[in-house]
């Protein structure tokens, strides 16, 4: 529960931070050419991004709590897979079109990503001890 709930909140906080990077002010389109707006950003972004955190997030998270015991060994982790797995997938996807810069950029996106994660996790985890607590006291 606490890995869905994180790869959730991981996927629409991320979805947001890009939004506001690539969002272009009304006061600075300019005329005649169509620029996204806020809201459709946010929903094609977040249609691409929640399945990757839906499927290798948990996945990655799964792996690192059966195998790594620390906070920051597994951000360690955590930020190798997202900059492994998203460098990866920028090379498949740039097939004969090699751009260092693109898959530099994809790389530290994947690792931002699961950073954002991380964090979640952390605050999700802890939301979720402290109600386990709350109703072991009251029960």
């Amino acid at each position: 529960m606490v890995r869905f709930l994180s790869a959730a909140g991981s996927a629409i906080i991320f979805t947001a931070l890009l939004c506001l990077f690539q969002y272009t002010p009304k006061d600075e389109v300019e005329p005649g050419v169509y620029h996204f707006g806020l809201g459709e950003l946010f929903t094609i972004y977040l249609i691409y991004i929640a399945p990757i955190y839906l499927t290798l997030g948990i996945g990655v998270s799964w792996t690192a709590d059966q195998y790594i015991r620390g906070k920051f060994r597994k951000l360690r982790a955590y930020v190798l897979s997202g900059a492994g797995i998203t460098g990866l997938i920028a090379i498949l996807t740039m097939q004969d079109d090699f751009i260092l810069p693109a898959l530099l950029l994809s790389v530290l996106l994947g690792a931002a990503a699961a950073l954002v994660y991380w964090l979640t996790e952390l605050w999700v985890g802890r939301i979720c001890k402290k109600s386990r607590h709350v109703h072991h006291v009251r029960a």
